[in-house]
């Protein structure tokens, strides 16, 4: 039985039956569980609609990426995108343009992806990775990410390239030439309120990484952000 169960039995006496015993709780022990549940989930205002389903698709683009300063916080919560007969590009791309910065504080550093906008020098898309994250831990990237304070959690497009598995007479399964696909994932866009009056000219802050496509490919011959989490991280 759930502690949210418990509250709401609060006051109520003791049900016990073969199968289970409901815990009763008084006021002082429900209001201490409330405010311990606000603090825990005050940055993931939707945690309610999240754990309808069981995985969270994160477009991760800083330093929980392999090799990161937080890649910890995510290995153990996360698993591989993989669905049906399609093999996955484990890079991708934001359809979206933005502007990336990075904090100059070393190994702790982070990229922050600013929405393009008209006045934009850099607009170019941002390259990452998809992971799936389990539900009941997305509160925890929320805090990382002070979500509705430092960054915001929307969802975005993302754009990656797949091949699908086919099958060829007598001689098993190959792989068929590269296809862009498309799909939507959270990502933690920099709240501009917060951070345009920081950016500076490169003594805290300097522009992420710009990077040129050996091959044409999802963003043709555009470059794009790539924040290196291992180079940072040693």
């Amino acid at each position: 039985m759930s502690l949210i169960t418990s509250i709401m039995n609060v006051g109520k006496p003791e049900i016990k039956n073969t199968e289970t015993t409901v815990p009763k709780l008084d006021k002082k022990q429900a209001k201490e569980f409330m405010n311990t549940v606000h603090q825990q989930y005050k940055h993931t205002p939707d945690w309610e609609v999240l754990e309808l389903e069981e995985f969270q698709t994160v477009f991760e683009y800083g330093r929980m990426l392999t090799g990161g300063s937080r890649f910890d916080v995510i290995k153990d919560i996360c698993k591989p995108v993989v669905t049906g007969d399609m093999s996955s590009n484990a890079w991708c791309y934001t359809k979206g343009n933005y502007d990336v910065y990075q904090n100059n504080i070393g190994k702790d550093s982070f990229p922050i992806a600013l929405k393009a906008h008209g006045k934009s020098i850099r607009p170019y898309p941002v390259m990452g990775r998809l992971i799936n994250i389990r539900s009941d831990m997305m509160k925890e990237l929320d805090i990382i990410n002070c979500n509705g304070v430092l960054f915001r959690r929307k969802k975005v497009e993302i754009a990656f390239l797949r091949r699908r598995f086919k099958r060829a007479e007598n001689y098993g399964f190959y792989l068929d030439s590269e296809e862009v696909w498309c799909t939507r994932a959270w990502m933690y866009v920099g709240k501009n309120t917060h951070w345009s009056s920081l950016i500076d000219s490169g003594y805290y802050y300097s522009p992420c990484g710009l990077y040129y496509p050996k091959r044409r490919g999802i963003e043709g011959h555009q470059p794009y952000y790539l924040f290196k989490a291992q180079e940072i991280n040693k």
